[in-house]
């Protein structure tokens, strides 16, 4: 979750939801795998319940505890119902369910689909209270959140607090339930998209409250090109975080990241591991914000012309979010996976558009996608596509997955004979599709990766792993070795 810091805590690199993880090794805290049990009574008190976090206390409200989401099974370890204050530990354990319970509620709001099960358990295990570390995460069968000290300021931060940080953990468990195609995968543009839809579910999640859309018009003026507390994401911490680096790495103060930025996408293989905060890196988090910045700029766009149409700016906002949601859960429901899966979800939405009465997006969503540099300027020749014989739009060809040694096609990269990934079994994407106008069954699109793409994209993967040192049986690290493959143990 954050970029490089002072030696006090030298392990936080990134950009948090995804801390580095000496730090929890310094201080032995291990990842606990928790198995579910029956939940205590749960009272029907009002909830003490924080829409944004910390930093804004004067967005608590007492809520009504939400009924909760009958479509999966979910436990948060210590809720109990509400009649606590939100400092208490059973109060964080109500803000957690809160966030979860609304956030699901939410997506199935957006979804076409039913969402029936979580991709690794039969109940997700959700703790509040997991440690002391700047962190949070989802390793499949929990969600795990900790707290640590901001030595400045004197208080302890904690992540069950922030409303962004629950459902942005909650956002990887959504896509792993959608597309357990992903988890595997030795991509980086699949990691970094899995963070931006992370951020995007923290998002739209957030902008189910009335109070978050009226403050933020208030703070941005009606220009949601103007920073507020929507666009914001988790604020407690990335001021925390700030205090404790001394704001090294181009931290922003007031903030861990921004769904507001300008990044234009290169192949992520030639980028550093990590970078200042104002840069691009391979880095998943750094790198997701190229697809964080173009999911914001279509919110815009679609809330601007809602504004023409003649909506309140409050009533145009909502509209745009939640027509957004719609197009992005359709999206990934029905997106090709490769190794290039910016251009492949770009494609998708633009499909998605296409066949809406109107296409009313269709034009400035695109150019959005090729302004970020995510999808080219090339018109591709659709000789002899198949036909659509379910009348679906789409027609998948190919693998989606598929394992591969890239020792068996590939010389090693200059300054990586010791990179032993060369030689283990990865997860690669090849799935390739041809998109086509519902109406009247003419291919619109075609969306496929070459064999050089795929090779390029798996290298690219393992290089950054080995010098990332994110390969080990230690559970902090992101990845580890089973049976002489590649597998992914969280994503945090």
């Amino acid at each position: 979750m954050f970029n490089n810091c002072t030696l006090f805590l030298k392990s936080i690199k990134n950009f948090i939801f995804g801390v580095k993880r000496p730090l929890r090794a310094r201080l032995k805290i291990k990842v606990k795998n928790v198995a579910t049990s029956p939940g205590p009574f749960i009272n029907d008190q009002p909830i003490d319940y924080l829409l944004n976090d910390q930093s804004t206390v004067d967005l608590k409200k007492n809520i009504t505890p939400p009924t909760p989401y009958d479509g999966v099974k979910y436990e948060v370890k210590g809720y109990e119902g509400g009649g606590n204050p939100y400092t208490s530990d059973k109060g964080k354990s109500a803000n957690v369910f809160v966030t979860v319970t609304n956030t699901l509620h939410m997506m199935k709001k957006y979804s076409e689909v039913p969402f029936t099960q979580w991709a690794g358990t039969s109940s997700l295990s959700i703790l509040p209270l997991a440690g002391i570390d700047f962190n949070a995460f989802y390793n499949r069968s929990s969600m795990q959140f900790f707290f640590a000290r901001d030595p400045v300021d004197n208080i302890n931060v904690y992540t069950a607090d922030s409303a962004d940080i629950v459902s942005h953990e909650l956002g990887h468990a959504i896509l792993d339930a959608f597309r357990p195609d992903t988890w595997d995968v030795a991509s980086l543009e699949v990691w970094s998209f899995h963070e931006a839809f992370a951020d995007l579910v923290a998002l739209l999640s957030i902008m189910q409250h009335e109070e978050i859309l009226i403050k933020s018009l208030a703070e941005n003026g009606g220009d949601l090109k103007i920073d507020s507390v929507m666009t914001r994401l988790a604020e407690s911490m990335g001021h925390a975080i700030y205090n404790v680096t001394n704001g090294d790495g181009e931290r922003p103060k007031n903030y861990l990241r921004s769904t507001i930025n300008n990044f234009k996408y290169v192949n992520p293989g030639t980028l550093p591991e990590n970078a200042p905060d104002n840069q691009l890196a391979s880095e998943c988090h750094s790198f997701g914000r190229i697809f964080l910045g173009a999911f914001y700029d279509i919110l815009e766009t679609m809330y601007k012309a809602g504004v023409s149409q003649g909506s309140t700016s409050l009533q145009a906002l909502m509209q745009a979010r939640d027509t957004l949601g719609i197009y992005v859960f359709k999206a990934i429901k029905h997106a090709p996976i490769n190794m290039n899966f910016f251009e492949s979800v770009a494609k998708t939405m633009l499909w998605v558009d296409w066949n809406t009465p109107n296409r009313p997006y269709h034009d400035q969503m695109r150019n959005i996608f090729l302004n970020r540099n995510i999808i080219g300027q090339e018109i591709r020749m659709l000789s002899s596509p198949p036909i659509d014989k379910d009348h679906d739009g789409i027609v998948s060809l190919g693998s989606s997955s598929m394992v591969m040694r890239l020792s068996d096609h590939v010389i090693r990269i200059q300054g990586q004979g010791d990179n032993v990934l060369y030689d283990v079994d990865s997860t690669i994407a090849n799935e390739e599709a041809f998109l086509y106008d519902t109406q009247n069954g003419h291919a619109i699109d075609y969306i496929g990766v070459s064999h050089a793409g795929i090779l390029r994209g798996l290298q690219d993967a393992i290089v950054y792993l080995h010098k990332s040192n994110n390969v080990s049986d230690d559970s902090s690290k992101l990845f580890k070795v089973v049976d002489g493959k590649l597998r992914r143990t969280h994503f945090s």
